[in-house]
């Protein structure tokens, strides 16, 4: 019975950060290198360009000034598109989830300690299918997902109605001076009301991707509503981003038999950050310890059985 016992003990005390590892879409916070805030989920990584397009319609004649009589374009190379696997916690979520950030090249995003507070983290653009940063995670983005061949994979959906509506930021110029302000909007919903009403707003905002373990794409139309104190752009806007894999930060996407994409979480357990995935990782190392001290352990009780 003591034998017994005690084997109980050690399994669980091996096993138990295995566990709780695959309970959730989390990777494990003590990568070394690792910026985690940008890169805490399981899934792929990509760095590239998200450009914002917009085509402003003259809602304030007697405000708004030449500058946004043509197209407004702005492009942030600083941006990355995290496709990852949905956290299995959240109700009604969807088979694949999406995060595209974005941010001025000027910004210092490595300090993690800034992220909870009202350090430049915040001013981080996050366009995501669910919101995670409150008490109860929303799904903001429906999808489907449609697995294309071998590791290519695709999907497209639209804006759930919601409450909340995380900002859309980008920098311009004013109305007034050519100096650049960071302009906050909002994609807008059927139903609006007040000066944005004359945009006529009839469909929720649309979304699509796709993606491999190579390069992703994404591209999101709506219609915006950015303003500054006393200018406003509105009108239809597209959203895109094209980018190649970040190897290093992503773990192995694999080939499934179905639609849902699937990961091997590689990155923590057997790759550290800028380690091939054949290199064991510290972690990796202590797992197979563990094991090892786990299989030591039934050894000793059968003997003692």
């Amino acid at each position: 019975m003591l034998a017994v016992r005690l084997l109980s003990a050690l399994l669980l005390t091996a096993t138990g950060g295995l566990s709780q590892a695959s309970s959730t879409n989390l990777r494990p916070r003590n990568i070394t290198g690792l910026v985690y805030h940008l890169y805490a989920w399981t899934g792929s990584y990509y760095n590239g360009t998200t450009t914002i397009r917009i085509q402003p319609q003259d809602l304030f004649p007697d405000t708004e000034c030449d500058t946004f009589a043509k197209e407004v374009e702005v492009s942030y190379e600083s941006s990355v598109l995290a496709i990852i696997e949905s956290d299995p916690s959240v109700p009604d979520n969807n088979e694949v989830t999406f995060a595209l950030k974005y941010w001025d090249k000027s910004l210092n995003v490595v300090p993690e300690d800034l992220v909870y507070s009202n350090g430049p983290v915040n001013d981080i653009t996050n366009i995501a299918s669910v919101k995670t940063d409150g008490v109860r995670p929303e799904v903001h983005w429906r999808l489907n997902t449609s697995h294309l061949s071998a590791t290519s994979y695709s999907f497209a959906g639209y804006r759930n109605e919601s409450i909340s509506n995380p900002p859309i930021r980008l920098n311009y110029s004013q109305c007034s001076t050519p100096d650049l302000a960071q302009y906050n909007g909002f994609l807008l919903q059927p139903g609006g009301y007040g000066d944005v009403e004359a945009l006529n707003v009839t469909s929720y905002p649309t979304v699509s991707g796709r993606f491999d373990n190579q390069s992703a794409s994404l591209e999101i139309k709506g219609v915006l509503d950015a303003k500054i104190p006393g200018s406003d752009i509105c009108g239809p806007v597209t959203i895109s981003f094209l980018g190649q894999l970040d190897g290093n930060r992503s773990d192995e996407l694999l080939s499934s038999s179905g639609d849902k994409p699937a990961w091997n979480p590689t990155l923590g357990y057997s790759k550290t950050v800028f380690q091939s995935s054949g290199a064991p990782s510290p972690e990796w190392r202590n797992g197979v310890s563990s094991w090892l001290y786990v299989a030591g352990a039934l050894a000793c009780a059968l003997w003692l059985l």
